[in-house]
């Protein structure tokens, strides 16, 4: 039960950092942190799942292997919300250089 309440959390706290910070709701500052927060939070929960492998194999089954989740819809919202946290974090690095 808490595995869907993290997932569904980090799915809807990024896509609600990138509908405010789109709409101009949310400095450019705050976006970044909140995104880096919910990206690094979220993949470490995910590297969590794998105690035990070698981080190298604990990375390459969070990022290309579907199968080493529990369940598709938990490997599409990882994949959802990190697509997001990046583009989010991308989008204001890009706003603070220019």
């Amino acid at each position: 039960m808490s595995s869907y309440v993290i997932n569904i959390s980090a799915v809807l706290t990024s896509l609600a950092v990138l509908i405010f910070y789109e709409a101009g709701a949310l400095a450019v500052h705050n976006a970044f942190f909140i995104a880096a927060a919910v990206l690094v939070g979220y993949t470490g929960y995910q590297l969590a799942q794998r105690e035990g492998m070698r981080l190298s194999d604990a990375i390459q089954s969070v990022v290309g292997k579907p199968e080493s989740y529990p369940r598709q819809t938990a490997y599409w919202a990882y994949v959802i919300s990190a697509g997001i946290g990046l583009f989010v974090v991308g989008q204001t690095l890009v706003t603070a250089v220019a």
